[in-house]
């Protein structure tokens, strides 16, 4: 069947086409990847499945808007369906709850599918349960793609320990690449040599890109090949003439944005054909433009954010902060943010659906989703909008009006520290295993994407590089108190932190952790200070550690700048005023310092001064006579006894070294003319 330029986009037209799989038994693969399609329409396509007259065999669904009420209908379709044994629904967010639908379906005797495509679906480990059992139950599915959803170690072991039953018959499970416990990775050792016809895919390098037609208006991607070539070739299929061309439904692809500068490709969102490039607008603001080129879903994994639109639009993303706004509108004690908030700009009534993230975790009992909220900032005030749908990780608006907004959750302050939340574990590293101390920088956070990117962006100031590391397996609790600890030769300040939400805006509370020589590897754990149980853990080995990239020096000037003349003092020296009026517990200091660079006499003499500020400046008065190695043992005790002071300074060095940076450019630019 040849290729069709229109793109139906009512329920009637739905209808109409749908009803055509009733009568004929000639069409056997239908594409509607990128069409938005309504629950009543998913209905209609799934009583034709139904049909015996419909001997449909393959059925792409990407990009559609599906939801799990979608799965539903579908496992209908899939258990009575005498003929489908392909079916894709990639790139929509059916979440675990569309795939337990879809395993009702597939565990039925009727049901004929062999291969079923879940890429970027939402999933999560808590579907792996009813995914397990399916394998067990159904020996006709022999390939399975659940990559860029959100399957962790315990979720892997769940569908590795099913695949080792002799009734589970498939072939083909692709994965994303992950960090896994050493005893699962000997399972699926263990699992190649028990079944070599098991190809097991934990990498994948995506071939679809936006694309350009090509002179018979056929699609055309990247290295000039149609899309379906590519996906056959990705799949290491052998290419088949087809008798009949799939009626595939397709839309115009996207223009040319030469003004903004493009993120890396894994901060892409995904959508129908691939992924969609997201480029930045401005770096100080955060402020993003994608533009999708078709009607469907997108998700951009990298902060939980998806819209469904009905058409070709271009989106304005901007990360702000909730304090900007909410302290000025209502009580703050009312309120608890449960995600990040975004300025969203589009046409009006192109995005069907936008799915806000949230990090408030729905599994635990304690949550009643009648507590969401989204949040709209407006001229007049906030006005709270309540969400069409509430399911882990995200509320959604339908057909929603954009303004600065945010998922909020209603709850008294006395209940705070009962709030069940979906945390993350940051990890950073300074510093060469063999060649130098290494200094490490490990935050408890929500999974706030905006608090992430904060973190990153002051991280890598800093030359500080991220170890990717799984994160806690199980929610954690708001205003609980976890303990960081790792190997006796570690040096952790300081060893308790409290999960809480902090704005983007303010500094992150962090542990530093200290090691003279990484040349083996170190354990480290996060443990419920209550309890006892251990949250998180995780092995850091020298292969881990990677070279932060280089700064770029500026260019030669005629005379020095003020800046460059204060990169000769030491840092203590450099913010002596600013030590000497916030320092507000010096014995801890002398203490460390006692015996190595202070004298009897000089501790005790810092001590009989009545002030902090007094006994600073004592302590300062011996300094001066202090070589390079001494300053730096007091900068040791200032980072140890008062971290958030050092690091604020650090920021501020960061901003006076961008400040010199820029006058150096215009005398520079001065000199030149």
């Amino acid at each position: 069947m040849k290729q069709l330029s229109c793109v139906p986009i009512t329920d009637v037209c739905w209808q109409v086409l749908f009803s055509t799989l009733r009568v004929t038994g000639s069409l056997k693969e239908l594409d509607l990847s990128g069409n938005f399609l309504s629950h009543s329409a998913v209905q209609n396509l799934c009583e034709a499945l139904r049909c015996r007259r419909c001997r449909l065999e393959t059925l792409r669904l990407v990009g559609c808007g599906l939801t799990a009420e979608g799965c539903k209908s579908l496992a209908s379709g899939l258990s009575t369906s005498q003929t489908l044994v392909e079916l894709e629904l990639s790139f929509n967010m059916l979440r675990d709850p569309g795939a337990r639908w879809l395993c009702c379906g597939l565990k039925k005797p009727s049901c004929k599918l062999q291969r079923l495509l879940l890429v970027s679906c939402g999933l999560t480990s808590d579907c792996c349960w009813a995914l397990a059992s399916t394998l067990r139950a159904n020996p006709r599915l022999t390939e399975l793609d659940l990559q860029q959803n959100y399957v962790n170690d315990w979720g892997v072991r769940l569908l590795f320990e099913e695949l080792r039953q002799p009734t589970c018959q498939l072939m083909v499970l692709r994965l994303d690449q992950i960090q896994l416990r050493e005893e699962t990775e000997e399972l699926i050792k263990a699992l190649k040599e028990e079944k070599p016809q098991l190809l097991i895919s934990r990498s994948w390098k995506p071939s679809l890109t936006i694309s350009n037609e090509g002179p018979d208006g056929e699609k055309m991607s990247g290295d000039g090949s149609p899309p379906k070539q590519q996906r056959q070739e990705s799949e290491g299929s052998s290419p088949q003439v087809a008798q009949e061309k799939p009626l595939c439904l397709s839309s115009p692809a996207a223009p040319d944005d030469l003004h903004a500068e493009s993120l890396r490709p894994e901060d892409d969102f995904w959508g129908p054909t691939g992924p969609v490039a997201v480029k930045v607008v401005d770096q100080e603001r955060s402020l993003y433009r994608v533009y999708f080129p078709m009607a469907g879903s997108y998700h951009w994994p990298h902060t939980g954010l998806h819209f469904v639109v009905r058409g070709p639009v271009t989106i304005e993303i901007e990360f702000c902060a909730w304090d900007q706004f909410l302290n000025k509108t209502v009580p703050r004690p009312n309120w608890i943010v449960a995600g990040p908030l975004f300025d969203i700009k589009a046409e009006p009534g192109v995005v069907a659906a936008v799915y806000l993230p949230s990090f408030v975790a729905l599994q635990e009992s304690c949550v009643d989703i009648s507590w969401f909220q989204v949040a709209h900032f407006k001229e007049e005030g906030m006005v709270l909008e309540k969400p069409a749908m509430v399911a882990p990780y995200y509320a959604v608006l339908e057909n929603p009006s954009f303004s600065p907004m945010g998922v909020l959750l209603r709850m008294v302050h006395t209940a705070l520290r009962f709030i069940p939340v979906i945390s993350t574990v940051m990890l950073y590293h300074n510093g060469h295993p063999e060649k130098e101390k290494v200094t490490f920088h490990l935050y408890l956070v929500p999974s706030d994407c905006s608090i992430q990117k904060a973190i990153d962006d002051k991280e890598r100031k800093f030359q500080f590089v991220q170890i990717h590391k799984p994160p806690p397996l199980n929610p954690l609790y708001l205003g609980s108190r976890y303990i960081v600890s790792g190997s006796k030769k570690l040096k952790i300040m300081p060893k308790e932190l409290v999960l809480c939400y902090r704005s983007p805006g303010k500094p992150q509370i962090f542990s530093e952790l200290y090691i003279g020589h990484l040349r083996s590897g170190i354990r480290l754990q996060v443990t419920n200070k209550e309890d006892g149980i251990v949250v998180w853990e995780a092995l850091v080995r020298p292969g881990d550690l990677r070279h932060a990239a280089a700064p770029v020096p500026p260019g030669p000037i005629a005379s020095p700048s003020p800046s460059k003349a204060l990169g000769l003092l030491h840092f203590v020296d450099r913010y002596r005023e600013q030590l000497v009026a916030r320092v507000t517990s010096v014995d801890p200091i002398l203490d460390k310092l006692h015996g190595q660079v202070l004298s009897e006499e000089q501790y005790e003499g810092v001590r009989a001064e009545v002030t902090k500020p007094d006994q600073m400046r004592k302590l300062f008065g011996f300094s001066r006579s202090w070589d390079w190695a001494c300053k730096d043992r007091l900068y040791e005790a200032l980072k140890e006894t008062h971290p958030h002071l050092i690091l604020e300074l650090w920021e501020r060095l960061g901003m006076e070294k961008t400040t010199g940076a820029s006058c150096q450019t215009q005398k520079l630019s001065e000199h030149l003319l």
